[in-house]
């Protein structure tokens, strides 16, 4: 149950941030967000990830629709720092630890088991880093993230 509850929270978020409006003002490439990286030997770049925080805080972002659907979610504390992060399983009801899951289509849900968030850079505004995890999905199928890399709007506790 709490996997749905998660997995409706993370989706309620995208389609929210998808309403919003967009500044494009022609900006240089330091003002990019992105949400980049690889899986089974295909690269994805995702472009204005969503910064969401409540009691814990999420990048996310997704492309596609029905079995192309991709969506990737980072989760950290709100008081994220720089350094390296161990990624761990996440119950759904953890706000300390850092994790990530990964959406194919409708019907595959992927929690991380391990695996490393690197963030390099967090400021007032943004923050960035990169990734990399292992994780099953509910029918015990592994999966590997890699080449990960992201720069999105700093969570609210920073």
């Amino acid at each position: 149950m709490k996997k749905l509850a998660r997995i409706a929270f993370v989706f309620l978020a995208v389609m929210a941030m998808s309403c919003s409006s967009s500044n494009d003002d022609g900006g240089s490439s330091s003002d990019e967000m992105y949400l980049r990286w690889t899986q089974g030997g295909t690269s994805y770049d995702i472009a204005d990830p969503g910064t969401i925080s409540s009691l814990s805080t999420v990048i996310t972002a997704s492309q596609g629709t029905d079995a192309s659907m991709r969506m990737l979610s980072l989760w950290m504390p709100n008081n994220a720092t720089v350094g390296t992060h161990p990624i761990v399983y996440n119950s759904g009801s953890q706000t300390d630890v850092y994790s990530a899951n990964l959406s194919i289509g409708s019907d595959i849900m992927v929690d991380s088991a391990s695996g490393t968030i690197n963030i390099t850079s967090i400021d007032a505004d943004y923050i960035k880093g990169t990734f990399s995890f292992t994780g099953t999905d509910f029918d015990g199928q592994t999966y590997t993230i890699t080449n990960g890399s992201f720069r999105a709007y700093s969570p609210s506790g920073n």
